[in-house]
């Protein structure tokens, strides 16, 4: 509920100027957190209640799916171009991985959408974003780097 929340609030927030919503970036991942531990306290319970949601499509447990390289080859050129200013960035290996990773589920959402699959599912997928990307790449947005 705490995740359905804190995904609903965005559509409240001032997008002149922008900033990013640091708060539900911050609750969303934290909600991950303890919904972690929860599963993994009754993930041997198939009559828990929680599993209708876990076993709901799409399902988000699947990461060489959802991290896969070709997700992000359609994106290369906008969202990983490291052309002037951004090539004065810091850029050590862990970097150019929460990058890739990042924009990788970003392109499998895109490809989810492309493909027509039900809007909830999409829902799903954005509302999971905080919970799945690399922490670093949630970092770098509160650090405001490009």
């Amino acid at each position: 509920m705490i995740l359905i929340d804190a995904f609903a609030s965005l559509q409240d927030r001032k997008l002149e100027p922008y900033s990013a919503s640091m708060e539900w970036l911050q609750m969303a991942r934290g909600a991950g957190s303890v919904l972690s531990v929860a599963i993994h306290a009754i993930i041997d319970d198939k009559n828990a209640k929680i599993m209708a949601i876990i076993k709901a499509s799409p399902q988000l447990d699947d990461t060489k799916c959802l991290f896969a390289a070709e997700n992000r080859t359609p994106l290369l050129a906008t969202l990983l171009s490291r052309e002037p200013p951004l090539d004065k960035e810091p850029w050590l290996p862990e970097t150019q991985d929460a990058y890739e990773q990042t924009v990788s589920y970003i392109g499998n959402a895109q490809a989810a959408i492309s493909a027509n699959e039900h809007p909830m599912g999409i829902c799903r997928r954005v509302m999971a974003f905080p919970l799945l990307v690399p922490k670093m790449f949630l970092d770098f947005v509160e650090q405001h780097r490009p």
